[in-house]
């Protein structure tokens, strides 16, 4: 327990001494530990099987202290603003202030209010136990196949984020310490050959019309009216046009050479600000007739608010809808985020990503994927062309955002016997071992090698050894962590 009248807490980056005082304290201290113990017939005692570190309560008694009532109720209503949060929040306070604790308050407890006073007790609840230093610790590593020496304080083993930055293709990289090790990718032997599974066909940031032109196509179900612009960041409608149905702009653009393998991606960025409205971002694929053979589609057609993603396929008559996540409620109201479809043979393999944009950059936290075999070789097309297309419906009020951010196409490469390359010059991936996720330039990958697994660094010195050697520049970041 902390009893201290100059004891004070900040939360979620606020200093909340501005809104009370603090009594006391507790939860910082000695940590609870859960044993799970198996008892053997008629031998005295147990045996000691499992062993954790409990949630850390942390419980707050506060005082607030205003000259009347109608301030104290001012206050009140922006400190239930900022504890209302869904994930747990950087909990710091000023006599160990470089010590962060992870907390959600999960209720408070009145225990007096009259006049302007208010007394209360805030209960936080750590999921993760440990706390952590407040400043990350970072070292730049050399790749030159000799041992690099990374050294940990704290109490508790550390879990670290490499970040490698690409100077020549690689099919693998390794990561190794002395208990473990992690690699992606897969090594070349003698027999195997290198090759690069996609060659870029279209890369678009939409940062300009020039080399779009007006499409041929009719976009599903509507009216092709209206007009696009660019911000010089992304494409959207200038003018929706007007139809009792689907109508908006749509726009194609030829890739540098027809694929009978390839892979395409739309990225967009839509919001309603009403669930009245109704939008839909589309890319088409064309062939080298300019007849459409298939599209991605992201559409708010209902009053619910949710949004349906589609991917098709079509040749003449026959249509096959692949994907089809009609009014799905993990997109309700937004969808930021993109689409893939890739085709190999009769092989075709759908993503539907979830992104947002941290630090200047795009993350992607959510992936699901799709696969679809085209057993009667019914749409052998080869792609030629994509079309992008921006609807509005009717007279339902325009959507408050329907932007398409980029589009990509690849054309997918075999080689028998061959390792495909996972990363070029300039990609950087980064591995972290403490969300367990690995992304290369922002995005999932998952070609883990079996026994490679997420590891911590020791306190104290930690010997990592690299692989290939030369190929990227590393930086490793961590918290050192304390019970």
């Amino acid at each position: 327990m902390s009893n201290n009248e100059d004891l004070s807490v900040s939360y979620d980056g606020v200093d909340l001494s501005e809104y009370f005082s603090i009594e006391s304290v507790n939860g910082r201290g000695l940590m609870n530990k859960e044993l799970e113990l198996l008892e053997i017939p008629f031998r005295d005692g147990a045996l000691l099987t499992k062993k954790k570190i409990k949630v850390r309560p942390i419980t707050i008694n506060i005082t607030l202290d205003h000259v009347d009532v109608a301030l104290l109720k001012v206050a009140v209503e922006d400190l239930n603003k900022i504890f209302n949060v869904s994930v747990e929040k950087p909990l710091i306070f000023n006599d160990e202030p470089n010590r962060t604790f992870y907390a959600i308050s999960e209720g408070i407890t009145e225990t007096f209010e009259w006049g302007g006073v208010y007394k209360a007790t805030i209960n936080f609840l750590c999921p993760d136990p440990y706390k952590y230093s407040s400043v990350p610790y970072e070292q730049d590593l050399i790749n030159d196949g000799n041992a690099q020496v990374v050294t940990v304080g704290g109490t508790a083993p550390a879990h670290p984020i490499f970040t490698f930055t690409v100077n020549e293709p690689i099919t693998f990289l390794d990561v190794v310490k002395e208990d473990a090790y992690m690699r992606i990718g897969d090594p070349v032997n003698l027999d195997e050959i290198v090759y690069q599974k996609y060659t870029p066909l279209l890369t678009d940031q939409l940062t300009s019309l020039i080399g779009w032109g007006q499409a041929l196509f009719t976009p599903d179900g509507g009216a092709k009216t209206g007009a696009f612009e660019t911000t010089g960041q992304v494409f959207r409608a200038s003018d929706y046009g007007s139809g009792a149905a689907w109508h908006g702009p749509a726009l194609t653009k030829s890739i540098s050479a027809p694929a009978e393998d390839f892979y395409v991606r739309m990225y967009v960025d839509m919001i309603l600000k009403n669930t009245r409205e109704k939008t839909r971002a589309e890319t088409y694929l064309l062939d080298e007739s300019g007849n459409i053979m298939g599209k991605l589609a992201v559409i708010f057609q209902v009053t619910s608010g949710y949004a349906s993603v589609e991917v098709n396929l079509r040749n003449v008559g026959r249509s096959e809808f692949i994907v089809n996540l009609r009014n799905d409620s993990r997109y309700f109201g937004d969808f930021h985020g993109y689409i893939s479809l890739e085709k190999q043979g009769n092989q075709y393999r759908v993503e539907v990503g979830r992104d947002t944009l941290l630090y200047g950059k795009f993350f992607v936290y959510e992936v699901r994927s799709f696969g679809y075999k085209d057993i009667l070789n019914e749409f052998p097309q080869r792609l030629a062309a994509v079309g992008l297309h921006a609807g509005a419906h009717g007279t339902s009020p325009e959507p408050y955002r329907n932007h398409i951010r980029s589009v990509y196409v690849r054309r997918v490469n075999t080689q028998n016997n061959g390792i495909p390359v996972i990363a070029n010059p300039g990609d950087e991936i980064i591995i972290d071992h403490t969300t367990k996720k690995i992304t290369i330039n922002g995005e999932p990958f998952t070609n883990k090698d079996f026994g490679a697994k997420f590891f911590t660094l020791n306190k104290g010195a930690n010997a990592l050894m690299f692989g290939p050697p030369n190929a990227y520049d590393v930086n490793v970041q961590w918290r050192d962590r304390y019970l």
